[in-house]
């Protein structure tokens, strides 16, 4: 079962990157960080640097904690600008940070069932932030939904095993 979680979520951080470098982002995948107790690492780290845009992306293949998945999402948004800003010199004028999920109904009914949580952390939804990643300004929080995994790795069946 690891494993299986493993390359679907292989394969979503493949198609977020290709996604990001369509558009012209520089993409870091897996960005450790750890500051003064504080530690994680962003699934899909992207800079943008003509317009200064900082993306942290987080992805999921399920949601088994809401309360975890948003905490670690608001923790990295915190920390994250501040120590690139030291690392790399990346002076950060907007900031996006972004669930990426494979478009299931499972996810969409959590998100509904949800829907007061999500709205208030991450309100933007497909549309708009499919803008965003292709022309970035200003900040964006929002949530994108990617064709399944065994659509984007080419593989039949495996959502079934």
């Amino acid at each position: 079962m690891d494993r299986l979680r493993d390359a679907r979520h292989a394969a979503i951080v493949e198609a977020v990157a290709r996604l990001l470098l369509s558009f012209g982002w520089q993409v870091e995948p897996e960005y450790t960080f750890s500051y003064f107790g504080e530690r994680g690492s962003v699934d899909a780290l992207a800079w943008h640097a003509e317009r200064r845009v900082l993306l942290i992306g987080e992805i999921k293949t399920r949601i088994w904690d809401l309360q975890d998945t948003l905490s670690a999402l608001g923790r990295k948004r915190r920390v994250v600008p501040m120590l690139l800003q030291r690392e790399r010199g990346w002076m950060t004028a907007s900031l996006g940070s972004i669930l990426f999920m494979p478009d299931m109904s499972t996810h969409r009914h959590l998100i509904e069932r949800h829907e007061a949580t999500f709205g208030g952390a991450l309100p933007d939804r497909q549309v708009c932030v499919r803008r965003w990643l292709a022309s970035p300004a200003g900040d964006v929080r929002g949530i994108y939904f990617l064709p399944d995994s065994h659509q984007i790795d080419g593989r039949k069946g495996l959502r079934g095993r």
